[in-house]
């Protein structure tokens, strides 16, 4: 008993200098942040009272309070603590909270004050967490926001560059003036990039590749870049065992330096057994060919790199993985191994749109139809005003080449404020896409509708085809050149479209309709990874023509221009610009032209102000437009731009009004307005 007595007074004793697990932890002095915060914060360091009881856990707790407070912007807090094994009791100080004043920059004129200060603010406010409002003072981030000006410095070829801060406290002693000294030094240029060692057959060819590096800024990455990019090209000539050094050396000429680049090329090889794995549902032959790497050509590893691509972007395939190994005879054995995904896909939108009124789609899409690596895409929609779907099969790598081939069928039932119509038809196309993420390209189109059921909402077209079929061929190109396709701001989109109908195309009537859109999108600040959003403008112009020939009069409502809308003029509701009849039913035109102007200017994270002016005419012929008849519309607007796309709400005033124009216009719409 006596022993057993002894036992218990040890493990008391134990438990009295260890503390107990779940001792109860209590804040005094913490007047701007609550208790609760307090321990959110301690849960991010992993401390807190779950993390034990003992003198060690609340020691460390204590550090990473002092560590809190500093980066909310106490730089003199202090905390203390009493400990109990059963209460811990930590005893605040926070001291004065600072913000950082007014940042100005000393020297460095290389660099814009403007970019300067873009890097500083979002070093700042990584560092300490706060995407909003004003910056606060702590150390640390101060310094790692200088280190991050300097590397700027270093990125231009100032590698000797150094920055230092100077801290001077303001007069109402809340916030800290910061003078950011830089001393650049010298810029360092790449001169001459030369070879070295035993030549090869495209020495020369290399050697021109390689010449994009010289007269630039000299950067640290440069040698690791002309490296890569030396590899590249041997590895796309064949040369499969190529290694390359690069060695940067001072040039001729103070803050000189030259690249000595060291190739060695190796035997040339051709491409062996090609084999794949993996697939269930695909056949292999459908694989081979869009890989479109056959054996016995010139090993290429940038078109390898490119065919692994053309795998992925189907669709089909969960990962893709193309190992290429030494065969015999001087060649390179390809293994393609996939992982097949569900291909098949399913997506519906409800909504509500000014003249659709509610709305809903239905898209069902195969991205390997029949194990063929070609797509299948349904479509159908429905509206208190109109319905219908379309069909669509189509080939992305036609015939073994870069072409895209489609087939389609559509029919609807559409109802417009100008008219309502059955079609239905079909449309055959060919083109070809420079890339995957922008329009750039061409496209050739053969169409072929038959309008039926149609009613011409106003009386004053009494001379003008109701019912009627039409075949039609288009040609389109597009130039693309934007900074991104969903939030463009600085860049251009250049696009025409021509086509011709004719009886020889299966239809009635005979015309040539032609439209044209240039887009330009001009920064008024550079566009750097800290500051993706910048104000900007967009300057937009449309214009558009159809003239009749042959037999054809007079061109059908249906197949004519409209102005008026979200993406128009803006002062007018969808397609309501004049011509008008007497009741003031659109008429449409033959001939249009639009011109907008639009500054966008950021207010918040992804929220802008606009402001823009919309001019347009439309006219019966072309012969028949007047600039007297110049619809000028002022207007201003809000954009909050999302990873889908910018969803957008303006207003559009009518300067100068005729019969029937209104006061103005509400429009509303999702995506980039041209």
């Amino acid at each position: 008993m006596k022993r057993s007595l002894q036992v218990l007074l040890l493990v008391l004793a134990g438990l009295s200098a260890n503390g107990v697990e779940g001792a109860d932890w209590v804040f005094e002095g913490n007047a701007l942040f609550s208790s609760a915060r307090l321990l959110q914060a301690l849960s991010r360091y992993d401390a807190g009272p779950a993390s034990g009881g003992d003198v060690t856990a609340a020691d460390d707790a204590a550090y990473f309070l002092r560590e809190f407070y500093f980066s909310q912007g106490f730089p003199d807090a202090e905390v203390t603590y009493d400990f109990s094994p059963s209460r811990v009791v930590f005893s605040i100080t926070e001291g004065d909270r600072l913000w950082i004043g007014r940042v100005t920059f000393q020297g460095g004129e290389e660099i814009s004050r403007d970019r300067l200060q873009g890097i500083f603010t979002s070093a700042i406010r990584q560092a300490t967490r706060s995407a909003f409002g004003r910056l606060r003072y702590v150390a640390a981030a101060v310094e790692d926001a200088v280190e991050k000006l300097r590397q700027a410095y270093v990125n231009e070829g100032f590698l000797d560059a150094a920055a230092s801060v100077v801290e001077q406290p303001a007069a109402d002693f809340k916030t800290v003036d910061l003078t950011v000294v830089i001393e650049p030094g010298v810029q360092f240029h790449i001169g001459r990039v030369r070879l070295s060692g035993a030549g090869f057959e495209e020495s020369a060819a290399l050697l021109k590749e390689l010449s994009a590096f010289e007269s630039r800024p000299f950067r640290p990455a440069d040698r690791v870049l002309c490296q890569s990019r030396a590899l590249d090209f041997l590895r796309a000539h064949g040369y499969f065992f190529a290694a390359v050094q690069v060695e940067n050396v001072p040039g001729s000429g103070a803050g000189i330096v030259d690249l000595v680049v060291t190739p060695t090329a190796g035997q040339k090889m051709r491409i062996g057994k090609v084999t794949t794995s993996g697939a269930q549902r695909t056949a292999e032959r459908s694989l081979l060919g869009r890989f479109g790497i056959r054996s016995g050509a010139i090993y290429n590893g940038t078109a390898l790199d490119a065919a692994e691509r053309r795998l992925w972007f189907t669709g089909a395939f969960s990962s893709v993985d193309v190992d290429a190994r030494p065969g015999s005879k001087n060649s390179v054995d390809v293994a393609i191994h996939v992982a097949e995904r569900d291909s098949k896909s399913f997506a519906a939108t409800v909504g509500y749109s000014e003249w659709y009124l509610a709305f809903g789609t239905a898209t069902y899409t195969d991205r390997n139809f029949l194990g063929t690596l070609d797509r299948l895409r349904m479509t159908g929609f429905i509206s208190q005003k109109s319905f219908g779907g379309d069909i669509e099969f189509s080939d992305p790598w036609l015939l073994g080449t870069d072409l895209l081939g489609s087939v389609a069928a559509f029919a609807s039932r559409k109802e417009l404020p100008a008219f309502k119509a059955t079609e239905f038809g079909t449309r055959i196309g060919i083109g070809q896409k420079q890339n995957e993420r922008f329009g750039t390209g061409w496209g050739l189109t053969y169409e072929w509708k038959s309008v039926s059921s149609a009613l011409i909402l106003s009386g004053s077209e009494p001379d003008t085809l109701e019912d009627y079929r039409l075949g039609l061929l288009t040609f389109r190109q597009e130039l693309d050149r934007r900074n991104d396709p969903l939030t463009p701001m600085s860049g251009y989109d250049l696009r025409y479209e021509a086509g011709v109908a004719a009886p020889p195309l299966l239809g009635e009537l005979t015309f040539f309709r032609a439209t044209a859109q240039a887009t330009w999108y001009l920064p008024l600040r550079k566009i750097v990874p800290e500051r993706p959003f910048v104000p900007f403008f967009t300057f937009n112009h449309r214009a558009g023509l159809i003239l009749p020939f042959g037999d054809t009069a007079s061109i059908p409502v249906p197949e004519r221009f409209f102005l008026g809308g979200p993406d128009s003029v803006r002062s007018f509701q969808f397609d309501g610009m004049a011509p008008r009849d007497r009741s003031g039913i659109p008429l449409g035109g033959l001939a249009f032209f639009q011109a907008n102007i639009e500054l966008q200017w950021p207010v918040g994270r992804g929220f802008y102000l606009a402001a823009f002016t919309d001019a347009g005419n439309l006219a019966s012929k072309l012969d028949e437009m007047e600039l007297s008849q110049t619809r000028i519309a002022p207007g201003a607007g809000i954009r909050f731009y999302t990873p889908l796309g910018a969803l957008r709400m303006d207003y559009a005033y009518n300067v100068i009004r005729r019969d029937g124009d209104p006061l103005g216009a509400w429009q509303f719409g999702l995506g980039v307005t041209f």
